[in-house]
């Protein structure tokens, strides 16, 4: 009977992770369709040390960075308040890549402060972030 259980709540958390990857994707998507960035939402392990293994992975696009064009936070606001609000308390934490840096750094993302992340992380012309892995849960 324990063997039962143990499939059912993997199944239930299989279906929790393909719905939350169908909502998140669909926030996204006119960014992509644009080509402004890509948007992959993984379930696989990829950066160690983290609690989560949920991940949405945030890249500025290949053509914009071969043309010197980063994300900054305040193309991306209305997603990623958006993506934040979904989550809720499941959204762990935002790390994130800027340029001209080898270490991601964990940012804090909130609504009424979100209008100066620009200008905190000092994403100028030429400057922006590469990429955001947000981890989250399921639960």
């Amino acid at each position: 009977m324990k063997y039962l259980k143990e499939i059912s709540f993997f199944k239930g958390e299989r279906e929790r992770f393909e719905e939350d990857k169908s909502y998140i994707n669909d926030i996204f998507i006119p960014l992509v369709t644009e080509g402004v960035l890509t948007c992959e939402v993984t379930n696989k392990k990829i950066y160690h040390g983290q609690p989560e293994n949920q991940l949405i992975i945030i890249d500025s696009s290949r053509r914009n960075i071969q043309q010197g064009k980063y994300l900054k936070f305040s193309e991306i606001k209305d997603e990623i308040l958006h993506l934040k609000s979904y989550l809720g308390s499941r959204c762990k934490v935002f790390s994130v890549l800027f340029t001209g840096s080898h270490h991601r750094q964990n940012v804090e993302i909130n609504e009424e402060e979100y209008d100066y992340l620009d200008q905190w992380f000092q994403t100028g012309d030429g400057e922006g972030i590469i990429n955001i892995v947000i981890y989250f849960s399921l639960t």
